[in-house]
């Protein structure tokens, strides 16, 4: 909890210490995750974003923008008339992407980063209830990130973007896997609406 303090204290001075060269704004969204490497497909697993930003122009076609964001990740594996087994992962992380974006024509542009991101909290359950799997969860993770960004007006974005983990987020539980399935990955389509001040 204090690191979490820490960051967000540091991202709301350098807003506010850049505010004559930096645009800023909020950040508000769902998103859709999997988890690569649980043996379950599709983007199942419902989450919340929401977070804030700041954004410098670069030129006329490109700028930077910096978020910090609560992002809530995980697998799901809903029940079925011929499948009663459940399984629900939830990861949350306090996340920081950096994003470049290239202004393409007047109201799009096509986004591309990378995020840093710091897990807050975990939970796993199945069709028993809750339980431990005795593979912990690594404290932080890298993820690649694009997407677009639409103008909706002079205050409002929509932003869409894929992520995907760089880094493991768990080793597979058990016995030791093969040169390629190294662990677990979080992978998300995320939707948001962006408002800029």
């Amino acid at each position: 909890m204090l690191k979490t303090k820490f960051l967000l204290l540091f991202f709301l001075i350098g807003t506010v210490s850049f505010a004559q060269d930096f645009d800023a704004g909020f950040r508000l969204g769902i998103a859709g995750s999997q988890v690569n490497g649980d043996k379950l497909v599709g983007f199942n697993k419902a989450g919340i974003i929401a977070g804030a930003f700041v954004s410098r122009k670069l030129s006329s076609h490109f700028s930077v923008q910096m978020e910090m964001a609560y992002v809530q990740k995980g697998s799901r594996k809903p029940t079925s008339e011929i499948d009663n087994s459940f399984y629900l992962l939830r990861v949350n992380y306090i996340e920081i992407p950096l994003m470049l974006q290239w202004k393409v024509a007047s109201k799009l542009a096509l986004t591309a980063g990378s995020s840093f991101g710091t897990l807050i909290s975990s939970h796993e359950e199945n069709e028993w209830g809750v339980f431990d799997s005795g593979s912990q969860f690594k404290k932080f993770e890298v993820s690649a990130n694009a997407g677009i960004v639409y103008s909706l007006g002079d205050h409002w974005s929509f932003d869409g973007r894929y992520s995907a983990s760089m880094t493991t987020i768990r080793p597979f539980p058990g016995v030791a896997t093969a040169f390629f399935d190294r662990g677990q990955y979080n992978e998300l389509i995320e939707f948001s609406l962006l408002y800029r001040f």
